[in-house]
C-alpha cells in the first residue's frame, strides 16, 4: 500500500496530467481517500526506500498476481519511465484502475 500511496502523492504534485486524473474521477477520489486512510505511516522521505524495496523484491506470490501489474505501473510512474505500450502512435493522457479489488 505504501507504494500506491507514494504514487498518489507524486501524481498530486504533478501540474498537468497526474493531478487531472486524480481530481476528475469521483470513484478515484473515494479510492484515494481509502488508501490515504490505511497508510497513516506515510512519509515522503521514505519514497526512495519504498521504490528500492519494490524493485528488488517484486511480488511473486500467486495470491498477489493481480497486484503485480499495479506494482509495475507505480514503479514506472515514480521512476518517470515511459509506458512502452504499443507502438506509441497515440498519446496516453491518463491511467485508470479500480483499486477496490485490492481489498
Amino acid at each position: 500500500m505504501q507504494l500506491i500511496r507514494h504514487t498518489i502523492e507524486y501524481m498530486k504534485n504533478q501540474k498537468s496530467i497526474g493531478r487531472g486524473v486524480l481530481d476528475n474521477l469521483s470513484i478515484s477520489r473515494e479510492n484515494v481517500a481509502e488508501i490515504v486512510r490505511v497508510t497513516p505511516s506515510y512519509k515522503l522521505a521514505a519514497r526512495a526506500k519504498i521504490i528500492r524495496l519494490n524493485q528488488t523484491k517484486p511480488l511473486r506470490h500467486a495470491y498477489f498476481r493481480e497486484y503485480r501489474k499495479l506494482q509495475e505501473l507505480c514503479l514506472m510512474i515514480l521512476n518517470r519511465e515511459k509506458h512502452g505500450l504499443g507502438y506509441q502512435e497515440q498519446k496516453i493522457h491518463g491511467i485508470l484502475f479500480d483499486a477496490a479489488w485490492l481489498w
